[in-house]
């Protein structure tokens, strides 16, 4: 998971790549590659990347809360133990491996769609 994390660092720079990927981000690149990207063909593959990317980011924060209300209601059982909420935790570290490695694959997709200057203009500090 470091070197996916580490790899979408190295490929985006600073600008709005260097947050956590949240819905909002999302939104923002959208708007970003929307002014940026004017060719036809190329829009539309960068779109698609970012629809699919959406998706892929909202899949995960649905999974992100469940668990959360799955932990508070394990902390509020008196009865239960550790080992349940260590496997939450562990559901939930494999679902935010499997969210990072599919993010990262689409940020492949979507920079194959753009031009180097788009890619700046989108990723970059300025």
């Amino acid at each position: 998971m470091l070197a996916a994390l580490l790899m979408a660092y190295l490929l985006g720079g600073g600008g709005v790549s260097a947050g956590i990927l949240t819905p909002d981000a999302v939104k923002q690149i959208d708007k970003r590659v929307e002014a940026s990207v004017s060719d036809g063909p190329r829009a539309e593959a960068a779109g698609a990347a970012l629809v699919e990317l959406k998706a892929e980011v909202k899949a995960f924060d649905k999974q992100f809360a469940r668990s959360g209300k799955h932990l508070t209601n394990l902390y509020k059982d008196h009865g239960s133990d550790s080992a349940q909420m260590l496997g939450v935790l562990d559901e939930l570290d494999a679902g935010w491996e499997a969210s990072q490695r599919r993010a990262l694959d689409l940020r492949f997709d979507l920079r194959e769609a753009m031009t180097e200057d788009e890619w700046a203009a989108v990723f970059g500090d300025g």
